[in-house]
């Protein structure tokens, strides 16, 4: 069996490697990584831990949460505007979307109204992550048949375990 040992960390941040195996198996080899200490198995189409859409227009807020979430294992897809969100939650099927609700061009609302209205894409649970504490903002998610809510500032370590509550890490089988 041959196989390929490459730094997927940044320098400085870390000692994480990828390891891809080519050769002979079952053939399913091509394209699937297995990475070291927390990383999980994961192919270019999904992750073991799952594939969280990432909806956020801050940039850097959308670099935390990935890190964070990449650390844990996930697969992560970023969105910066609720148009772009619901074209990824169709072509790409996640297992969560983590949403804001001021985006430009189409707010979190709207996108979430058409994700949820979709029969392809209305199972993937959307957890809202905004900076609005309002009651009225809460009901509104709630109606539009989102698994939470939380307000911003939110720790990057909660946003990990909120994915995992949502996916049912944890739970008892």
């Amino acid at each position: 069996m041959h196989g390929q040992l490459v730094p997927l960390a940044p320098l400085a941040s870390g000692s994480v490697f990828g390891l891809t195996f080519s050769g002979q198996g079952d053939g399913n080899e091509r394209g699937r990584e297995r990475r070291t200490g927390r990383r999980t198995e994961e192919t270019d189409a999904d992750h073991v831990a799952g594939q969280v859409l990432i909806v956020e227009d801050h940039m850097d807020t959308r670099h935390i949460y990935r890190a964070i979430l990449a650390h844990g294992g996930f697969g992560v897809i970023e969105a910066a505007d609720g148009q772009e969100a619901v074209r990824l939650a169709r072509q790409q099927l996640p297992d969560i979307i983590l949403m804001d609700i001021n985006l430009p061009i189409l707010n979190g609302w709207e996108a979430t109204r058409l994700i949820k209205e979709d029969e392809r894409t209305r199972a993937i649970p959307v957890v809202v992550i905004s900076a609005s504490a309002s009651e009225e903002s809460y009901r509104r998610a709630q109606s539009l048949g989102c698994e939470g809510y939380h307000t911003k500032p939110f720790s990057p370590l909660h946003v990990l375990a909120e994915v995992q509550r949502v996916l049912g890490f944890g739970e008892d089988s």
